[in-house]
């Protein structure tokens, strides 16, 4: 804050309300600041300048649910600050965003009269959706084993009571397997089938038809 006005020349004291008698003085803190300044021929005049600091408040982020959220799901931020100008860390310029990604946000604010704060970072963790890849159907033998292996992410529980990949099955019949996938915090599930075709046994008949054997043999 300085002292200024017409004849400066003839002023040579300056009291500020502060107590410093020079013809600047540096504040920190709102109030209201007075000067009297006395002139070369005894003559004073009074100032007085009201001073306003504003706080730098730094803004807050809040969400409208869970900072974990599903693939294909989102979920909404929104900055403390009502009033002035927004900028956030993804390039979006509204007191509130739309998040459907994982990563960090945070947002920058300023005033109407131009002090800008920046809150702390958010982190949203986004978890994929369940997925699952089968092996193609399998043909096999009557009596024999066979493995079956499914690929993905998440726990696999096959309409068996089977758990995990691989599996081994032992069908009697044409038979088809199926599996689903879960993600332990998202409520989606992906599923797939293997079909096990059985082909019987191949089987022969032979007739000894010699008529000095009286034996018929078949098999």
């Amino acid at each position: 804050v300085a002292s200024r006005g017409l004849g400066d020349v003839y002023k040579r004291q300056y009291e500020w309300s502060t107590g410093e008698t020079t013809q600047a003085i540096s504040v920190n803190g709102s109030g209201i600041y007075s000067v009297t300044t006395t002139n070369f021929f005894g003559c004073s005049d009074e100032f007085t300048l009201p001073i306003l600091f504003v706080p730098v408040l730094t803004p807050t982020i809040s969400s409208d649910g869970d900072n974990i959220i599903c693939e294909g799901e989102s979920v909404v931020l929104s900055s403390s600050f009502t009033l002035g100008s927004y900028v956030w860390s993804n390039g979006e310029t509204t007191q509130s965003i739309e998040v459907d990604i994982g990563g960090s946000f945070s947002v920058t604010t300023v005033n109407l009269i131009g002090c800008e704060g920046t809150s702390d970072a958010v982190v949203i963790e986004m978890n994929e959706a369940p997925r699952i890849s089968v092996q193609e159907d399998i043909e096999t033998c009557f009596g024999t084993s066979v493995e079956l292996s499914v690929s993905g992410n998440g726990d696999f529980l096959w309409a068996s009571g089977q758990i995990g990949s691989p599996i081994t099955v032992s069908p009697i019949e044409t038979t088809t397997y199926a599996v689903t996938v879960e993600s332990g915090l998202c409520e989606v599930t992906a599923s797939g089938e293997i079909t096990v075709t059985v082909e019987g046994n191949p089987s022969a008949n032979f007739e000894n038809r010699d008529p000095r054997l009286w034996l018929i043999v078949r098999f």
